[in-house]
This record gives C-alpha cells, sequence and structure tokens, in this order.
C-alpha cells in the first residue's frame, strides 16, 4: 500500500534525534492550491525504532513545482517557531488541553511513479489529480493528521466554525510572549484526548530588520502589521487570555 513512491532518509532529525524514510502512496488525498498531501509510513534509520518508526505519515510537496531544500525554509522556520511557542504556552499557562505542532522533517525524493505508465493512466482514471512527483525533488514529512482537518484560526485571524478557546487564547499569548513582535494564526489541524495537533501555521510579524510594519520575515504569508491588527480584529479575549495586554488604539491608526 505505501511502496509506490518513497524518499531517502530526511535530512532533519526529529525530537528524539532520529531520522527517518518514507513510502507513501501514488495519489494525493487532498490537493489545495499550495499543497500536495500523501499518506505513507515512515521507519528509523538503519531499523532504529525512533518515535516515528512505523507511524503513518503525511508527505507534503508543492502542487505546481519541485521543490528544493530551501523552498521550505520559511515552512520549517514557522512550524519551529510555532512549536516553540506552544511549548511555552502549556508550561507557563497549563490549559487543560495542550497546543502542539507537527515538526516537518526534509527529505529527498528516491523514487517516484510514472504517470505514462498504464498503472498511471489506470490510477488517474480514476483518482485524477495534478501533482506530479519528480525523483530529486524535496518533500517534507510530518505526522499524519487525518484526512479531514478542521479550520480553528484562518491566517487572517477569522474564526472557523470549529471555535476554540484555548486557540484563541494561544494566538494572543505569542504576540504577548514575544513583546509585541508576531502573532501565529493560520490554525489548522485536529483536536485529540488531551490536545490539539496542528500543522501549516502562518506567522505575521514586525520585521526584526527595521522595526517596521512590512512582514516577511516569516514568508510570503506573513502580512506583518497590517496581519497582527486582522488577527485581533477579530480575537475575542476569553478566561485564559483575557488579563493578556491587548493592542492599543495606535495600532488601528
Amino acid at each position: 500500500m505505501f511502496d509506490d513512491n518513497a524518499t531517502f532518509l530526511t535530512t532533519d532529525r526529529d525530537e528524539d534525534g532520529s531520522k527517518y524514510r518514507a513510502n507513501f502512496e501514488l495519489y494525493p488525498y487532498v490537493e489545495s492550491e499550495e499543497y500536495a498531501l500523501f499518506k505513507g509510513k515512515q521507519f528509523g534509520e538503519h531499523g532504529e525504532k525512533g518515535a516515528r518508526h512505523d507511524g503513518i505519515c503525511t508527505v507534503r510537496t508543492l502542487r505546481n513545482s519541485h521543490p528544493r531544500f530551501q523552498d521550505w525554509d520559511f515552512y520549517m522556520m514557522c512550524s519551529k517557531e510555532a512549536a516553540l511557542l506552544a511549548a511555552e504556552f502549556n508550561k507557563l499557562l497549563m490549559p487543560r488541553t495542550e497546543v502542539r505542532f507537527s515538526l516537518p522533517l526534509r527529505a529527498e525524493m528516491d523514487t517516484a511513479w510514472n504517470a505514462n505508465s498504464l498503472i498511471g493512466f489506470i490510477i488517474l482514471a480514476f483518482r485524477p489529480h495534478r501533482k506530479r512527483l519528480k525523483e530529486g525533488e524535496v518533500v517534507v514529512v510530518e505526522d499524519f493528521l487525518g484526512k479531514t482537518t478542521s479550520l480553528y484560526i484562518s491566517d487572517s485571524g477569522f474564526v472557523g466554525p470549529k471555535e476554540s478557546d484555548i486557540l484563541q487564547a494561544f494566538g494572543h499569548f505569542t504576540w504577548n510572549f514575544t513583546n509585541e513582535r508576531l502573532v501565529i494564526c493560520g490554525l489548522r489541524g485536529v483536536r485529540r484526548k488531551g490536545h490539539f495537533r496542528l500543522s501549516d501555521p502562518t506567522i505575521h510579524s514586525v520585521s526584526s530588520e527595521n522595526g517596521s510594519g512590512v512582514g516577511q520575515d516569516f514568508g510570503p504569508r506573513d502580512k506583518g502589521l497590517d496581519g497582527i491588527i486582522s488577527f485581533f480584529r477579530y480575537h475575542r479575549c476569553n478566561d485564559i487570555c483575557r488579563n493578556m495586554p491587548t493592542p492599543t488604539a495606535l495600532y488601528y491608526s
């Protein structure tokens, strides 16, 4: 089932210091405007049983291109920053339900199925999709959150249909904890027993280089001060974050 596409060993290590290879399906279970997501399995280096060994994973790639390592720089940066701030949120505020982010690991494609083969034509007929994998392109291997995830807070801070006080407070906390430097939103994932598991966050930041309101320290989705203002326009404080400072009227002038 997962022997059709395969990666080399990841260049990044997980929280336990382990590297993994991934085998994954022929067709993506999700294609968005930006990404194609494939379901697979990951295996530890030299058969070592790291925390993720033999676990189900998501293999993420760009839908309309064949990315290289540098194309994932902002994605990795946002994921790591979100994970660090989530750990502080969990530690300092001790919410009933923790916030956790998937830590992606980059890997180069070893083998990719041939879409022009007979089996390729058959699969495309029954599972039409646009992404065509290429040997040598760089993908990211991360936690499988399920084929259906929930949008809790959009990139602009708009609250999704499954509103969560904890995730609302987490976004507010990130602005307060970083001394008004950034806000994390774009919170999509699943709620599991005792925690939210999230991936692909968006970070809006005030530029660290010149202190301007122009963003993109964290990539093209970083809308700078405009993104931070947008988040707080939609934000409603709750019992977790009500005593945290909020932006003054100067923010909106």
